[in-house]
């Protein structure tokens, strides 16, 4: 009785690790990231789902594997420093893994099958990420353009016009105080 049931067991595990998938790929040279040498050391292949997080490093040849996946639908993306690599969505059902082109944020249902990507998974840089970049070189046009010299010019321009102007406004007004009163003169 005892056989039975272990031979049972056995039976189970081997039907369960059976129907677990392996994930593996590569990355590939392109015109974005030429040589494999020009992959980052700190680069990390990351497989996630709605309940499940795996990452493994992307190694120096550019092979990457994900052991033990269970049947479900995935998101696979690249952690990289200096480039952006492509992305996928990945079903995988008893131990078949279908790969499919994706982007960020972009959700599939699990019969989804527009652009299509074999297995085991090509990945490649789609762009590098610029950093530090060369400052513009000086331009006293640009400089006299800019919001805040032109706020500065106005400012500093209504300091000398201001005190004219209520110079002005002040004359007007006791060359009217007078007017007013030589007409009441007139009338008295």
């Amino acid at each position: 009785m005892k056989l039975f049931f272990i031979l049972g067991l056995c039976f189970v595990c081997f039907v369960q690790l059976s129907m677990q998938a392996t994930i593996e790929g590569k990355i590939a040279p392109n015109l974005v990231m030429k040589r494999l040498k020009d992959l980052p050391y700190d680069t990390r292949a990351k497989l996630s789902s709605k309940t499940l997080i795996k990452d493994c490093p992307v190694q120096r040849n550019g092979r990457f594997s994900f052991a033990n996946v269970e049947n479900g639908v995935y998101h696979l993306h690249f952690e990289s420093i200096e480039y952006e690599f492509a992305q996928f969505h990945i079903i995988v059902n008893e131990s078949q893994v279908d790969a499919y082109y994706t982007t960020v944020g972009e959700e599939r249902s699990s019969t989804t099958a527009l652009r299509s990507a074999s297995h085991p998974i090509t990945a490649r840089a789609v762009q590098k990420h610029e950093y530090l970049q060369e400052p513009r070189k000086f331009s006293l046009l640009r400089l006299l353009k800019s919001p805040m010299m032109l706020l500065s010019l106005a400012s500093v321009g209504l300091v000398f016009i201001l005190p004219k102007m209520s110079e002005q406004a002040r004359s007007l007004e006791v060359a009217q105080q007078e007017q007013d009163a030589g007409m009441k003169k007139k009338t008295t």
